[in-house]
């Protein structure tokens, strides 16, 4: 009886959640809540094996996650690895970030993001490149990235190896992965890492990750 109750609180949330997603984007007119499934479409995406289904971030997750961080915001640029329809990009404008940038293989969620962030009239404070993540250079740090799943393990072992040998990754830079799949792909490459959340909807966890 216990476990039901538990459930039903929890699938309650869930919908409260999704509510609050819904109304966000009646209201701006926007559309970031629509999943996409990368194995039905979009298959003329090279590599697009490394990807799973576009999911939005959740409103309330995300300022969960911000107002946990132990840095101050206007020292750090805020940088979504696989922005999607530009979801966790629009919330973060509402912090004081350095800079704000995104980038996104996949054309068509790219193509929405840009017109998300127009109707948002925030295209000239955001920059979203249309790209493989792999190619990406970021900008002068310290970087707070930003990952909601959005690759493999592969490719995210790929992209902070790259980052560390090309020396663009500063000490001061932090990873913030949520539900993390591949934590030990992390840690194997020298982070550490410490809980920056528990217990959120859908058993997921949020971590924040160190040199």
């Amino acid at each position: 009886m216990k476990h039901q109750f538990l459930l039903f609180l929890v699938t309650l949330d869930n919908w409260f959640d999704h509510l609050i997603d819904y109304f966000f984007d009646r209201k701006f007119h926007l559309d970031t809540l629509t999943k996409v499934n990368f194995s039905q479409r979009l298959i003329e995406v090279p590599n697009r094996i490394n990807a799973k289904q576009y999911q939005g971030t959740r409103w309330r997750v995300f300022n969960r996650i911000m107002k946990n961080l132990p840095i101050q915001y206007r020292d750090y640029n805020f940088i979504d690895t696989g922005s999607g329809k530009g979801k966790a990009l629009i919330l973060a404008s509402g912090f004081n970030f350095k800079a704000i940038k995104g980038i996104e293989l996949f054309k068509p969620l790219y193509d929405i993001s840009c017109q998300n962030l127009r109707k948002m009239n925030l295209n000239h404070r955001i920059q979203i490149e249309h790209g493989d993540v792999l190619n990406f250079t970021p900008p002068k740090g310290p970087n707070l990235y930003y990952l909601y799943n959005p690759f493999n393990e592969n490719v995210l072992k790929d992209f902070f190896t790259n980052l560390k040998k090309n020396q663009t990754l500063g000490s001061r830079d932090v990873i913030i992965y949520l539900n993390p799949r591949y934590h030990s792909t992390l840690t194997k490459l020298g982070f550490q890492y410490q809980v920056l959340l528990n217990n959120l909807n859908y058993n997921k966890v949020v971590l924040i990750y160190t040199m």
